[in-house]
């Protein structure tokens, strides 16, 4: 997901014009935990991603699995179409 955040504010990505798409964007939200006891001391524990209530995320997590998959293309602009 940050992978997905850091892309969108490089601008490189496209977004569809999808209202659930979007939606579902602007709707995720993330909390921080506390480190576990077993964690890297370099490690400052995890963050969790949420929907609220009634609400879905899985076009939103397809969009960031694709973002991850891509990751390996250096200096290419990705557009992704829905449907």
């Amino acid at each position: 997901m940050i992978l997905l955040q850091t892309r969108m504010e490089q601008k490189r990505l496209i977004l569809p014009l999808d209202r659930t798409l979007l939606a579902q964007i602007n709707e995720q939200q993330y909390r921080y935990g506390k480190p576990r006891p077993d964690e890297n001391p370099e490690e400052r524990g995890t963050v969790t991603f949420y929907h609220p209530r009634g609400a879905h995320d899985d076009q939103l997590w397809a969009l960031a699995l694709a973002v991850y998959a891509a990751k390996e293309k250096p200096g290419k602009l990705f557009a992704f179409r829905m449907g």
